[in-house]
Formats: structure tokens, C-alpha cells, sequence
């Protein structure tokens, strides 16, 4: 069984910095860091932009797009953690997206994956093909979801008519662990590695860089060579098998 591995970026400001500031596009040494991570492993990135940064930080997002192959899409206009999908605020996150790359956005990721009924009936209503929200597992807490009953594999949101391809962040399979560096972080490479090893991923990985974090992305150099597919590429297969059945 081929097994793809899509790499992605959420681009949002550092973590509870109110000015905007990524410290990835301030500092070179850490910008070239990256850049030549990607090139190394031949790594493609889907990143996923806070509409309302392009403003701020639109030139580093270009310079970026000159050096490695990259697929835009969403990650709200504010990423409000309160009201996080909300009809007006991917409306706005639309328009500032089709004025920044002159194309209506495909894939769209609701801050801390708190996708809701609204936000699914407005990406249906704007025409997005995916969306890759949803944590298949379990998280307390005010901004915590329950979601062990969802699949770790793609699948399709339908409402009547409308369907969009829904692509989980990359879980292992048996215990739910959630495959990110938020989670890296938090139990460590070697005990996510080790779980790995005993559960397995599924077919399609879904790995987020966040990019507050970028300082430890180095240790996925090895993992990174698995990843030749860009994200669009996971929700093309997906739609074949889904059209397949």
C-alpha cells in the first residue's frame, strides 16, 4: 500500500503575539533553515495563511513561493479562537485571498480545528474542494473536542447536494495520538516515534508544521523524505477512491 505524506504550514502569528509578528520571516537564518530543509528532502508544503497577515506579511509569503513548492489555501481571516469560523469571517478571508493570489482558495483550516456547522455550510456556499480541520481524537478543555468517532482517513461532508473532502490531521490508528509537532512537543520525538513504530499511520499522513515552532522542524528531516506529494495531490486520491465506491 503507498503510503503519502502531506506536510503543512499553518502561518499565524507567534504564539500570543498581538502585533503579528512570525519570527520565521524576521529572521534569515531561520527563514534559510527551512527553505533548504524542504529542498534537501524534496518536500512540498501546503500552508494554510491568516488572511488578515497577507497585509503584514505578504512579501515574505512570495519569497517564500520563489524558493520552494507551495500550495496556499486558508486559515481564517483572524483566526478568532472564540468565534473561529463564523460566515463573515471566511467571507473576509475570501475575498483577501482571491486579491493576494488571484484565485479562489481550495482548501480552508478552521483555527484550532474548531470547524463548525456554519463554517461547513459557507465553505459548501464559497466553492472550496477540502478542508483539514478536524482532529480524529480526543482533546479537554474549552477549545477540546471529542472526535473518536471520525475516520483518520479522508472522507466526504455531504449536506443534500454539497459535498467537501474532509482530511484529518495525521492520528495513529489505535491509540488516536494526534501527529504533530504540537503533540512532538508535548511527549516528545522518540515516545511519538516509538508509538508510531507499535500503531501505525494510516495511508495518508497530514502533518502540521506550526510555525511558532519552526525552531525544532529539524528533526523531521527524516521523516520528510516520505513526503513527494503536496496536499492536493491526498485530496485527489481521496476523491478517486470516494468516487470509486
Amino acid at each position: 500500500m503507498r503510503k503519502i505524506a502531506c506536510i503543512t504550514l499553518d502561518v499565524e502569528s507567534d504564539f500570543l503575539d498581538p502585533s503579528g509578528r512570525i519570527r520565521l520571516f524576521e529572521d534569515d537564518a531561520l527563514f534559510n533553515r527551512y527553505v533548504n530543509i524542504l529542498k534537501k528532502n524534496d518536500v512540498k508544503i501546503t500552508a494554510f495563511l491568516v488572511t488578515s497577515l497577507i497585509s503584514k506579511h505578504g512579501d515574505s509569503y512570495r519569497r517564500l513561493q520563489d524558493q520552494i513548492p507551495i500550495e496556499f489555501a486558508v486559515h481564517s481571516h483572524m483566526h478568532d479562537m472564540q468565534n473561529p469560523c463564523s460566515r463573515a469571517d471566511i467571507e473576509e478571508a475570501f475575498r483577501t485571498f482571491r486579491a493576494f493570489t488571484g484565485q479562489n482558495p481550495s482548501g480552508y483550516r478552521a483555527p484550532v480545528g474548531q470547524i463548525t456547522r456554519e463554517g461547513l455550510q459557507t465553505l459548501f456556499d464559497l466553492g472550496f474542494r477540502y478542508d483539514s480541520s478536524i482532529y480524529p481524537s480526543y482533546r479537554p478543555g474549552r477549545l477540546g473536542y471529542n472526535n473518536l468517532h471520525l475516520p483518520v482517513e479522508p472522507f466526504r461532508v455531504r449536506h443534500e447536494a454539497q459535498s467537501i473532502i474532509e482530511i484529518p490531521f495525521a492520528t495513529l490508528h489505535g491509540v488516536r495520538l494526534v501527529f504533530s509537532l504540537s503533540y512532538v512537543k508535548l511527549f516528545g520525538l522518540d515516545n511519538v516515534q516509538l508509538a508510531d513504530e507499535k500503531f501505525f499511520l494510516r495511508r495518508i499522513k497530514w502533518l502540521c508544521w506550526r510555525i511558532r515552532m519552526i525552531i525544532i522542524s529539524i528533526c523531521w528531516q527524516t521523516k520528510s523524505r516520505q513526503a513527494k506529494n503536496p496536499c492536493y495531490s491526498a485530496m485527489q486520491e481521496a476523491r478517486s477512491t470516494s468516487s470509486k465506491k
